[in-house]
C-alpha cells in the first residue's frame, strides 16, 4: 500500500498549490526562519480553500483541507531548506519563474473596468496606424448563377454565357439566362459578414480580387458557378465606437508593457553593470 506522500494525487496537489501561490501578487511565508516555527494564518487557510473550490467547484471536507495543509506545510519546509542549501543558485528554471512572476506583478495594468473612454480615444488617436488593417468593406455586385443540378456540363454552360456577356455592362435581365438563386441576382453594399453568411469567407475574398465594372470568368461557390459583375467596392476605416473593444484590449497590452518598461528603467539605475572583456571566435 502506498504511503500518503507517494500517492499521485498528492503530487498533483503539490504542483497545483505551488502554481496557485506563485500567481498570487503578495507572497507570504509560513515559516519563521530563525525559530523554525510554522504559523498558519486564517488568510492562508482561505487561500487553500479557494484553490480547492476553483479546481473542484466544491468546498473541501475537513479531511481534504487537512491534507492540503499537510502538503503545503511539507512543501514550505522543503522550500526553506532548499534555500538554506542554496539550491536556487544558478538554476535557470527557478530564475525564470521568479522573473516571470515579477514581470507579471509590475506589468499589471489598471483595472479593465476603470479605463475611461477618454483614455481610449487618446490612445486611438495617437495609434491609428495600429488599426489601419481594420477596414469596413462593402461590395455591390450582380451575378448569373448556374446550378449544377440543372446542367450536365455546368462548366461549358457558364463559359458559353461568359463569352456572350463579357463585353457588356451589367443588366439584371441577364440573370434570367442562368438559374434562380435563392437570394436573388443583385446585392447592394453587402459587408464581409453578410457575404460570408450567404456564400463563404473564401467567396468574399475572391470577390475582392475581381476587376470592377466588367464580367468575371466563371467563379465557383458551394452553390455552383457564378459569372459576377462587380459594380463597386467601398472601403472605410472603422470608427472608434465600432473598434472600442479591440482598442481597449490593445490599450491593456500597451499599459502592461509601459508599466514594465518604466519599472525596469527605474530599478536599472540602482545597479552598476560590469561586463568582462571578451572576444568572439569565428566559427569555421
Amino acid at each position: 500500500m502506498l504511503k500518503w506522500y507517494q500517492e499521485p494525487l498528492i503530487h498533483f496537489l503539490i504542483i497545483g498549490i505551488l502554481l496557485f501561490f506563485i500567481t498570487q501578487s503578495q507572497p507570504f511565508s509560513l515559516l519563521d526562519n530563525n525559530s523554525k516555527k510554522i504559523t498558519i494564518q486564517k488568510d492562508e487557510i482561505n487561500k487553500l480553500i479557494s484553490f480547492w473550490k476553483k479546481k473542484y467547484n466544491t468546498t473541501p471536507t475537513q479531511e481534504e483541507l487537512d491534507t492540503l495543509l499537510e502538503v503545503y506545510i511539507e512543501n514550505e519546509i522543503l522550500y526553506t531548506e532548499a534555500l538554506n542549501m542554496k539550491l536556487d543558485k544558478h538554476d535557470e528554471g527557478v530564475k525564470k519563474i521568479l522573473v516571470d512572476k515579477l514581470k507579471y506583478i509590475v506589468s499589471e495594468p489598471i483595472n479593465f473596468n476603470k479605463i475611461s473612454d477618454k483614455e481610449l480615444q487618446i490612445f486611438f488617436d495617437k495609434n491609428k496606424k495600429m488599426f489601419s488593417k481594420n477596414k469596413h468593406t462593402t461590395i455591390t455586385f450582380g451575378h448569373i448563377y448556374f446550378n449544377p443540378k440543372e446542367h450536365d456540363s455546368i462548366e461549358e454552360k457558364s463559359t458559353s454565357m461568359y463569352q456572350k456577356v463579357k463585353e457588356k455592362d451589367f443588366n439584371r435581365t441577364y440573370a434570367s439566362q442562368g438559374d434562380p438563386f435563392y437570394k436573388g441576382s443583385h446585392f447592394s453594399q453587402l459587408s464581409k459578414k453578410e457575404i460570408s453568411s450567404i456564400f463563404s469567407h473564401s467567396f468574399f475574398q475572391e470577390l475582392q480580387k475581381l476587376p470592377k465594372q466588367t464580367w468575371s470568368k466563371p467563379v465557383a461557390s458551394g452553390y455552383g458557378i457564378h459569372l459576377i459583375y462587380i459594380e463597386n467596392i467601398q472601403e472605410s476605416s472603422l470608427t472608434f465606437n465600432t473598434l472600442k473593444e479591440e482598442i481597449k484590449n490593445r490599450y491593456i497590452i500597451y499599459k502592461s508593457k509601459q508599466n514594465y518598461e518604466n519599472y525596469y528603467k527605474k530599478i536599472k539605475k540602482k545597479y552598476k553593470i560590469h561586463i568582462a572583456p571578451y572576444t568572439l571566435k569565428n566559427e569555421k
